[in-house]
């Protein structure tokens, strides 16, 4: 499969899943080139610091709410796309330089703004990550802000052990170990909150060749 249909499959993909997550095409088209500039942004400051970026779209139009916000040690406050937003219902997307899934603090940020319908993560290596209430699921989202950081560590604790041993045994790099333990962690999480939790990978890079071994010229009599 050549690199241009691997990332048009890629593409496919993302839409397919906000659009999942109760976006139209338009809005998830919108969504998807807002996170791809906010990735471009990313990684053009990853080269300084871990900072995250964070861009606003109306669920219904994808008009872009306030400015885009820029973080500081992998956080970032989006209260001014919010004030900018007025009460409407909106897709929050934001960054993540470690490419990890979402944190505990974003879970309570989604479950405490009631305007935020999706909440999705793109990493600097092209994840998405994306969150919206399962609407087959009737809760009352107050108590669970409250909850999520006890939910979150004690459910990340608990997959702690695994994922040291597949960085003992060289299997993981200590950051894909950390994307697969915080998705793993989402996977119990989501339903347990009561939330539609997906993901979607990048495809992965072609592999370069390996050079063909250098033969040893046979030598003169």
């Amino acid at each position: 499969m050549s690199q241009s249909t691997a990332d048009h499959g890629y593409r496919a993909r993302v839409l397919a899943l906000l659009m999942r997550h109760g976006l139209g095409i338009d809005v998830a088209r919108a969504a998807l080139r807002l996170g791809q500039e906010l990735r471009a942004t990313t990684l053009q400051a990853a080269k300084r610091r871990r900072k995250e970026y964070a861009g606003m779209l109306d669920v219904e139009t994808g008009e872009e709410y306030g400015p885009r916000c820029e973080g500081v040690n992998d956080r970032v406050d989006i209260r001014p796309q919010l004030h900018a937003a007025s009460g409407r219902a909106v897709v929050s997307i934001h960054t993540h330089p470690g490419s990890s899934a979402f944190s505990d603090r974003d879970a309570q940020v989604f479950l405490s703004a009631h305007t935020i319908h999706v909440l999705a993560v793109i990493g600097a290596d092209g994840t998405w990550y994306v969150l919206s209430d399962d609407p087959a699921v009737k809760r009352d989202p107050a108590p669970l802000v409250h909850q999520v950081t006890a939910l979150y560590k004690a459910a990340a604790d608990g997959r702690d052990e695994t994922y040291r041993a597949l960085k003992r045994i060289g299997q993981l790099t200590s950051e894909r170990a950390w994307q697969e333990q915080t998705h793993d962690v989402w996977e119990q999480l989501g339903p347990a909150l009561g939330l539609r939790y997906d993901r979607v990978r990048p495809p992965e890079p072609p592999q370069r060749p390996k050079p063909a071994p250098r033969t040893s010229r046979p030598s003169r009599p």
